[in-house]
């Protein structure tokens, strides 16, 4: 016997009236193998899902016919793309009129460390004197080769040139003996190179002016003399004219001789003088 509560019980088939029972709230046993009464003859009803289907089938065909019209074709992507490709260009470094120093450090072994502490002391007291606020200023170390100090130091103040001063002071001479002067400047307008085009630079040299290869020295100076937006070159340390240091200013100042009137060859000590000197040939 089924338990559906929906379903009538066998007693329910035969009545009190002995008349059939209705069809309607029955449900027949899809197990039941008894023949059921024929259904009634009704005209034939179009199924609900049919005009649901065909609408849908409708609005399909229509969105993808409205899409198809709306998107772009390839070559319409490829023209777009190529446009915007073309408006993008990379761009060159942009010019710059903020100048900008670079100093090369000697530290070969004819440098002891109280003649490059006497050179950075007059570096900083011409810097003060000259260099507009805010000036970069970057630096090279040198003997028989040179090497980059990494970094770029804002000038404002003398104690901004603490830092580098200890590592120039205190920089462990090479076994090696000699320097080259054409070495230093060589590097010097390389690092320069690397600035934004346009950029005014000036160079320094600290240094006791000790050149093994003078000629080579000239032919720098040529270069750099032709250079365009190079302002002067200022050469701290070199010593006084003795017989022991073998004249080495003066051989220095003439090696630089292609630099004219824009070079200032001075001792240790930098005078108000040279330091008011190279302040007019960083605005010139």
């Amino acid at each position: 016997m089924s338990n559906d509560p929906y379903r009538p019980s066998n007693s329910s088939r035969s009545s009190a009236s002995g008349s059939r029972p209705s069809g309607e709230g029955f449900r027949p046993d899809s197990n039941s193998r008894s023949p059921q009464p024929a259904p009634r003859s009704q005209p034939p009803k179009s199924s609900p899902l049919v005009p649901a289907l065909l609408v849908a089938g409708a609005l399909a065909v229509g969105g993808l016919a409205l899409r198809h019209s709306q998107a772009p074709s390839s070559a319409a992507n490829a023209q777009v793309s190529n446009a915007a490709s073309a408006s993008y260009r990379p761009s060159a470094q942009p010019a710059s009129d903020k100048l900008q120093v670079l100093v090369a450090g000697d530290v070969s072994r004819s440098v002891n460390p109280a003649l490059r502490q006497s050179a950075m002391d007059g570096l900083k007291f011409a810097f003060k004197q000259a260099l507009p606020t805010g000036t970069p200023v970057h630096f090279v170390f040198y003997d028989r080769e040179a090497r980059t100090r990494p970094g770029v130091i804002e000038f404002n103040e003398p104690h901004d040139l603490d830092e580098v001063s200890t590592d120039f002071v205190k920089y462990p001479p090479r076994p090696e003996k000699g320097t080259r002067q054409a070495l230093a400047l060589s590097r010097l307008e390389r690092e320069a190179d690397s600035l934004p085009s346009g950029t005014p630079v000036a160079f320094v040299l600290l240094t006791d002016g000790e050149d093994q290869d003078a000629p080579s020295t000239t032919r720098e100076a040529q270069k750099m003399a032709a250079r365009p937006n190079f302002r002067g070159l200022l050469v701290v340390g070199a010593q006084m004219e003795s017989q022991a240091r073998m004249y080495l200013r003066d051989r220095l100042d003439a090696s630089l001789a292609p630099l004219q009137n824009r070079r200032i060859v001075c001792g240790p000590e930098v005078s108000d003088r040279d330091a008011d000197q190279f302040r007019a040939l960083l605005g010139s």
